[in-house]
């Protein structure tokens, strides 16, 4: 992916939540970069797991999914029985010289920054 200063990238999120918890939560999402030790011209498959060689962590963000309001969300009954939100996010990320920009938004709407911790 190249990244271009000030164009917005849209990262997409899935979760659900519990409808009995009658409100969203912060969601932790920790951010990692791979270098793999390579030749840039030569890919090569990155590692599925964070904690696998070549892996660091960058930054840790808390998502405040709790600016969503729920009467716009999806629900589904659970196997559970239980009924759950589905909550489809994205986090808009935007770099400048000076900052990265951590942006929550839902169908088309921006809900705030981010909160981001960097490693």
């Amino acid at each position: 992916m190249i990244v271009k200063e000030k164009k917005p990238i849209d990262i997409v999120y899935y979760s659900e939540h519990p409808v009995s918890a009658r409100r969203l939560d912060i969601v932790k999402i920790t951010i990692v970069k791979w270098n793999d030790g390579e030749e840039e011209n030569e890919p090569t498959i990155p590692p599925r797991f964070a904690d696998a060689s070549g892996v660091s962590t960058v930054a840790r963000l808390r998502v405040p999914l709790y600016r969503l309001p729920v009467k716009n969300l999806k629900t589904r009954t659970g196997e559970d029985g239980r009924e759950w939100y589905i909550v489809d996010y994205k986090l808009r990320v935007r770099y400048t010289s000076s900052e990265t920009v951590y942006e929550l938004r839902h169908n088309d709407k921006g809900y705030g920054s981010v909160e981001a911790e960097y490693v």
